[in-house]
């Protein structure tokens, strides 16, 4: 549903819109600069200008991001959550652990097709399974998580499971 502010309330947020506009057009230009010029880097090198200009640009526009963020009165991020030490540590660990996972998905799709000879599509295919419990899971353990809160047993619990799967015959290979 499409909501429109009263003019009485756009008239009396006159700075809003102009720190709106900037920091949504910052924002993509800074991820799409920092993209192509760290995907770029391997083929044309860290000195190329194509290279230097990008990154720069994403710079630029996360910077102008940050800035827009901190002029605006109804900001998207509100960066005073960042001073909560615990906010900013899950954040980290919450990115760390996603940027882990992407890393495991990218090599297994990558073993499954120079060692196992699967096509694209079939060791796509063959990641589904994972996605789908991903998807069908993520909720119901934030909820979990929310009620019962972090347990150290349950993690031992996961380490130690982990630990004697590896030392089960029928999982090694020949």
């Amino acid at each position: 549903m499409l909501r429109v502010k009263p003019r009485a309330h756009r008239a009396a947020c006159g700075t809003c819109a102009s720190t709106a506009r900037l920091g949504s057009s910052s924002q993509p230009a800074g991820l799409a600069g920092l993209t192509y010029g760290f995907t770029a880097w391997p083929a044309l090198g860290g000195t190329s200008p194509a290279v230097l200009a990008a990154l720069a640009v994403g710079l630029g526009g996360m910077v102008g991001f940050v800035f827009a963020e901190r002029r605006s009165p109804h900001p998207m991020v509100p960066l005073e959550v960042f001073a909560s030490r615990a906010f900013t540590a899950a954040n980290l660990v919450t990115f760390a652990v996603y940027a882990a996972l992407g890393g495991v998905f990218f090599l297994v799709v990558l073993n499954l097709q120079v060692v196992a000879h699967f096509t694209p599509l079939a060791a796509g295919i063959a990641l589904l399974p994972i996605t789908a419990l991903l998807l069908l899971l993520s909720a119901r353990a934030g909820a979990l998580a929310q009620r019962i809160g972090p347990r150290i047993p349950g993690g031992c619990v996961t380490a130690f499971g982990g630990r004697r799967g590896r030392n089960e015959p029928w999982l090694t290979s020949p």
